[in-house]
């Protein structure tokens, strides 16, 4: 962080840093929690779908189709809904609609488990060496007219502990004490809770839910249930969903605004 005071030291600018898998992925020494790369998250997730057989083949399959050099969690994602779709009572890859809806649903909680790094951390060593602390820190030291604004693509909780280890009052988007609800109106209203760090996950996180009944999002604990944007073609067509439209309307509105500095982190 030691670039921003002097690229940031006009006070009177609204900072907003859109934040990628680099993010989760960065750390300070070989101790710290990090969520994999992308490509590690493939063969973690290859791994433990081809201990079956038909997987196994299905997925030799699959990546021959696809390539070698294209071939990672997002087109294999592709291309397992694309074939959902199509398939019918047919088989193909050697798998009938059923096998490729559970086959659907493993590599979705593989990705789930593997983001949930959280379950890593321990103490507050563990906490101080994580780069969001650091971050975190940073805000905390920052003298600014406007509040600092985060949007990320992770779904982790990486930046919620930074900020909470370093006593910097956040908020999310969400509202409530019981089952905190995502509340838009609030995302759209620059002024709302004006003081505080903002921190928009524009992806989905863990511990979202989609309350069926009463049709709002709320946030719990995480489970299998947790809504994400998952990486694959359908995530173009799901961010134009709520909430995840109010997020992304968030971020286009906060760049049309005077004086404002977008950071692009963690971007490959």
């Amino acid at each position: 962080m030691a670039f921003l005071p002097t690229q940031s030291s006009e006070a009177s600018k609204k900072i907003a840093f859109l934040c990628g898998a680099g993010t989760s992925l960065s750390h300070k020494s070989s101790s710290c929690v990090n969520v994999p790369a992308i490509q590690t998250m493939t063969k973690n997730v290859e791994d433990e779908i081809t201990t079956e057989d038909k997987y196994e083949r299905a997925i030799k399959e699959i990546k021959k189709e696809i390539g070698e050099t294209n071939y990672n969690i997002e087109t294999l994602l592709t291309n397992i809904e694309e074939k959902r779709n199509i398939i019918g009572n047919g088989i193909l890859n050697g798998l009938r609609r059923t096998d490729f809806d559970d086959l659907y649903g493993m590599i979705k909680e593989k990705i789930r488990e593997l983001v949930s790094v959280h379950s890593l951390i321990h103490s507050n060593e563990d906490k101080n060496n994580l780069i969001h602390s650091d971050f975190a820190q940073w805000i905390c030291q920052a003298d600014r007219k406007y509040p600092v604004e985060i949007f990320t693509t992770n779904y982790d909780y990486l930046f919620e502990i930074g900020l909470e280890y370093k006593d910097v009052p956040h908020y999310n988007g969400f509202t409530g004490s019981f089952e905190p609800f995502f509340n838009a109106y609030s995302v759209e209203d620059f002024n709302f809770i004006p003081q505080q760090t903002k921190l928009w996950k524009i992806h989905g996180s863990l511990g979202w839910h989609i309350d069926e009944l009463n049709k709002k999002v709320l946030r719990r604990n995480s489970d299998k249930n947790d809504i994400l944007i998952y990486p694959s073609v359908l995530k173009y067509a799901n961010s134009k969903k709520q909430p995840y439209a109010s997020l992304m309307d968030r971020l286009t509105n906060f760049v049309k605004q005077p004086d404002s500095v977008l950071f692009v982190c963690g971007y490959s």
